[in-house]
């Protein structure tokens, strides 16, 4: 078992924000107590999910030791932002109509010129993204996943920090920092955005979509707390049966069956909270928060890891969860499919397989 600060490192990591992609890199390995166990790598294409391999042509399978980050989303198609490693890496503009056969877009790196950090995910109205240039937030947005303008903000994200995304048919929320306070935007489409106001004690840890709305965790005073909002613009905080001193909320997933929120008290031990309906919340037993590890949801499940596990779990409601794959990197969820790495592609000189997975 990990230490808990270990423990606490990996949750932030992996902290969900929305369908905004992550790349997910774990280590190690153990059995997942209380977990079914997940689909040997000898029977990928026999397990839940049907998978394919991509694409040598594919952003993340041409470079793969230069490979930094990428994000990828699916709408009319899949859309990825691929940059190369470096301080200001140049972006790569990718679109792939079924996941498997990409095209690089080269003739739009030029709108994402001088930026870093973006992170893209899928709108209402199309794809929204958002990153950094020169230090200042930058947003973008594409009808198809081809086409991509910069936006104008208006200054509404100035001096803005750690900005992450949450897409649903809402619209979409940023959630980030100014001034070492929790500030919200919102777009009904990815196009237009607008600032939200809200407390300013709340200390906001990560968001998500679901079908009914938003939810957002952090913390409130000395304490953790959840939000909810059924429309990115209004929110209001949950009633919590009780708080822990010191208790903060960093990670939340949100599932067809229920809500799974993770923290931790006073930067140490584990606490969690689940609900079925976003309104009435019960404590987890550590016990279960330690067993899985949400990675990212998407409104209709919910993909988590044990800790030093190269195995990925599923579950619709945050609390049982069903063994996935094991052996495998998870790289990106969207609303429709998943893309796992069966190596690690963080190793020099590594070569490895892709594939895109679809329930």
């Amino acid at each position: 078992m990990s230490t808990p600060g270990a423990r606490r490192r990996l949750a932030q990591h992996l902290s969900v924000v929305g369908r905004t992609v992550l790349i997910a890199i774990l280590a190690g390995a153990t059995a997942a107590c209380g977990a079914a166990p997940a689909t040997p790598l000898s029977t990928l294409d026999s397990s839940a999910w049907h998978w394919r391999s991509l694409d040598p042509a594919a952003p993340v399978s041409g470079d793969a030791p230069g490979f930094g980050w990428l994000s990828i989303d699916w709408h009319r198609g899949f859309a990825a932002l691929e940059a190369s490693s470096g301080l200001r890496p140049p972006i790569h503009v990718w679109f792939s109509p079924d996941g498997v056969k990409w095209e690089r877009l080269a003739d739009m790196d030029q709108v994402f010129a001088g930026a870093n950090s973006v992170g893209v995910i899928t709108a209402p109205g199309g794809f929204a993204a958002i990153g950094y240039r020169s230090g200042a937030v930058v947003a973008w947005f594409s009808l198809d996943g081809r086409v991509w303008r910069e936006v104008a903000t208006d200054g509404l994200f100035e001096g803005a920090e750690n900005v992450g995304l949450a897409g649903g048919s809402s619209g979409v929320v940023a959630v980030g920092s100014i001034a070492g306070r929790s500030r919200f935007w919102y777009s009904a489409d990815g196009s237009r955005w607008e600032k939200v106001d809200t407390d300013s004690r709340w200390m906001v840890g990560a968001v998500a979509a679901g079908e009914t709305g938003f939810v957002a965790v952090g913390s409130v005073g000395n304490g953790e707390a959840i939000w909810t909002s059924p429309d990115g613009r209004n929110w209001t905080q949950v009633h919590l049966p009780q708080t822990h001193v010191a208790g903060a909320l960093s990670n939340v997933g949100v599932a067809r069956g229920g809500i799974m929120a993770l923290g931790f008290v006073d930067q140490a031990a584990s606490i969690g909270w689940t609900s079925r309906d976003g309104l009435a919340w019960r404590q987890l037993d550590v016990p279960a928060v330690e067993q899985v590890y949400p990675i990212t949801s998407d409104g209709t499940r919910i993909i988590g890891t044990q800790q030093m596990d190269y195995s990925l779990y599923e579950s619709d409601d945050g609390e049982a969860w069903s063994g996935l794959i094991n052996h495998v990197h998870l790289v990106a969820i969207s609303e429709t499919g998943m893309l796992l790495t069966t190596d690690d592609f963080s190793a020099a000189g590594a070569a490895p397989r892709f594939y895109i997975g679809r329930p």
